[in-house]
């Protein structure tokens, strides 16, 4: 009976194990669209309006993707723009430049759940139109 149990632990423990080493080993997904619609800080000296749309691609730990914002009832709209970065867990830092005003910048993006936290951490110059710092909510 002593066998019996002691072989029953520890085949649960090598179970518990494997399936935990497997959670640790599944990626992270941060591929899709992600949107933001609200009031946010986008370095215009006041909080103001902004669409914020995220669209990124994920290749192993590598993401890739662009950005859109519109700002000031649509008068500040920054389209075209490229992101870049590492994934490493639940975040990613990434690169991103503006073909409209001109700068670049380090950002942190940060999966919690089925949304995304965008975190600017460092910028070229001011005058962006996307936001410091929101909470974006996949697309579908």
């Amino acid at each position: 009976m002593k066998r019996l149990i002691a072989s029953a632990v520890v085949l649960f423990v090598v179970v518990l194990t494997i399936a935990v080493a497997d959670l640790h080993g599944k990626e992270i997904d941060f591929s899709g669209s992600w949107d933001y619609d609200g009031i946010t800080d986008i370095d215009v000296g006041e909080p103001a309006q902004c669409t914020f749309t995220i669209t990124l691609k994920q290749n192993g730990n590598k993401i890739s993707g662009d950005y859109t914002a519109i700002a000031l009832d649509g008068n500040k709209i920054d389209d075209g723009n490229k992101i870049v970065g590492a994934i490493s867990g639940n975040t990613a830092d990434v690169q991103f430049e503006s073909e409209s005003w001109g700068g670049k910048g380090h950002a942190k993006i940060t999966r919690m759940g089925n949304k995304l936290m965008w975190e600017i951490t460092e910028t070229t110059k001011p005058g962006f139109w996307c936001p410091k710092k929101v909470i974006l909510v996949k697309k579908g």
